[in-house]
């Protein structure tokens, strides 16, 4: 090859070079981009500016009261139940724009809470009419074509939780003083759609039960209620192993693996609780202001006691007063637990609170823990709703809404999404929302995927109202409109794109090569 054609070839190489690198490197406009099929209609849809890589995507006026609402594991549906009308309503949260896939009318029973299994196939629900209580289950793919009917349901004179496995095979549900049973995903037995009583097993604890949860693999099943002094005992966690199964006839034999009790702290009852992945850690809470956390598997003997406890009373003396637990959750593999509250804080306007926890002991070797929080954080209202992240990243929650003193400033807030730091080391450890939205009315429920990316969030809003939120992990913070991402401040000359040095130096190599070639010529001739 000639010297004058290896030239033309270099240089042609190091343009294409060039031109790669600048294409990858230099910056780009940045905005909202979701994958799926977006709606063509703006009725439910409110253009709202990412904050630190988090939006609202869409709302969904419902016409009545949200109560129920979960957002599956894998982020991409979600359920949402209501109050009159009586509705359950089915969400893709990638698709439809805020339109609801179908929805099903319940047949005047108001839904209160709802679980939803992990890839979104099955939705159980809680609902109220009358006397009676109802828990229904139903198939979102199922039927095909025609109205959405449900698969079974159980009626009691009170339902006081629902909780399902994460392939929907299991459902456990709290039943108040018929304590709890486990069903299964299959239409009932004796046919129709009334499976009340064919459950696989249930446990008929002496006070009623409040709350009940169900690990992901469907394998233990815990249950909260109020306490009963028995031979100088307060019950009031029972924990069961769903591997042994009865069938049959009702069976109060189907023991508890073991049963939890508190002396110390009076009467009280058990009203939320949360199961790690797999089962191995349990997490209750009372609205009294006592929250406790359990190992299943410890002490292997012996009474079991908790792996420490947390009494509102003793969280800043002096500071906070008349703390109430409304809720609570745990991360998948039990690392934290995140409790949500009212309270009364000295000498401020605050309210509401979130408290996160980690596993460990005290540090001082007790068990009592209510002063060693990894963070919290002050709310305008109190928080009634949280929802946390499978590694715990991540943590949504809903607070009350105060309409009498609307004056836009961020106090008023009733959605926040935080990100977990670990522990914070200045005291008070006060953690800030990475992402907040004003709601303008009381938030009834919150969920969050497992990533983290997807939350969601129902409430009343007069007619009611269900919002969905994407946040990115990925997305840098937004520069505000008219700034660049170029080291021109403070006066100085604006600085030149960092692609374009490559420009600059494909064209000086250019021309160099030029002039070289040509030098060359020019000796050859002479």
């Amino acid at each position: 090859m000639s010297k004058k054609r290896i030239l033309i070839f270099s240089a042609f190489l190091l343009v294409a070079l060039a031109s790669v690198c600048y294409l990858s490197i230099s910056p780009v406009k940045t905005g909202v981009e979701l994958k799926g099929k977006q709606s063509t209609t703006t009725d439910n849809i409110i253009s709202t500016p990412k904050t630190n890589g988090a939006t609202k995507l869409w709302n969904f006026s419902t016409n009545t009261e949200a109560y129920g609402l979960a957002v599956s594991a894998d982020g991409k549906y979600m359920a949402v139940g209501t109050k009159n009308p009586a509705k359950i309503y089915y969400f893709n949260t990638s698709d439809h724009g805020g339109k609801p896939m179908w929805s099903y009318e319940t047949g005047g029973y108001e839904i209160y809470k709802i679980a939803i299994s992990s890839n979104g196939s099955y939705i159980i629900a809680e609902g109220y009419s009358g006397s009676d209580l109802r828990a229904i289950l139903l198939n979102s793919t199922k039927p095909t074509n025609g109205p959405k009917q449900e698969i079974w349901n159980v009626t009691y004179s009170e339902i006081s939780s629902v909780d399902i496995s994460a392939d929907g095979k299991y459902i456990a549900i709290g039943v108040g003083e018929d304590g709890v049973q486990v069903y299964n995903n299959s239409c009932p037995s004796a046919g129709g759609r009334d499976k009340t009583g064919d459950y696989i097993w249930a446990y008929d604890a002496p006070e009623p039960v409040k709350c009940a949860a169900i690990s992901d693999d469907g394998k233990y099943v815990a249950a909260g209620s109020e306490v009963v002094k028995i031979e100088g005992q307060f019950d009031a966690i029972y924990f069961f192993n769903n591997s042994i199964k009865h069938y049959g006839e009702y069976n109060e034999q189907h023991s508890y693996n073991w049963s939890y009790f508190d002396n110390a702290h009076g009467d009280y009852s058990i009203d939320h609780i949360a199961i790690s992945k797999d089962g191995y850690y349990i997490a209750g809470s009372s609205s009294s202001g006592i929250a406790f956390l359990l190992n299943a598997s410890k002490p292997i003997s012996g009474p079991k006691q908790e792996k420490w406890i947390v009494n509102g009373s003793f969280i800043a003396p002096g500071v906070i007063t008349g703390v109430e637990f409304n809720t609570i959750d745990i991360s998948a593999n039990g690392n934290y637990i995140v409790l949500g509250g009212a309270a009364t804080f000295d000498e401020s306007d605050w309210s509401g609170f979130v408290f996160l926890y980690d596993n460990q002991y005290n540090s001082s070797g007790g068990r009592d823990k209510s002063d060693e929080m990894l963070w919290a954080y002050p709310t305008n209202e109190s928080v009634s709703t949280v929802s946390i992240s499978d590694d715990g990243t991540y943590i949504v929650a809903g607070t009350g809404y105060d309409s009498t003193g609307d004056d836009g400033s961020p106090d008023e807030n009733t959605v926040f999404l935080f990100k977990n730091p670990g522990k914070i080391l200045a005291n008070p450890p006060l953690n800030t929302a990475i992402f907040a939205y004003n709601t303008s009315h009381n938030v009834n429920s919150v969920s969050i995927s497992s990533s983290g990316a997807y939350f969601a969030a129902a409430g009343e809003h007069g007619s009611g109202m269900t919002y969905l939120f994407y946040y990115d992990a990925t997305t840098p913070t937004l520069l505000p409109a008219g700034d660049d991402d170029d080291d021109d401040d403070g006066g100085e000359p604006a600085a030149i794109p960092f692609g374009s040095y490559y420009l600059v130096f494909t064209l000086v190599t250019v021309v160099s090569l030029v002039l070289i070639y040509k030098r060359k010529a020019i000796l050859n001739k002479k």
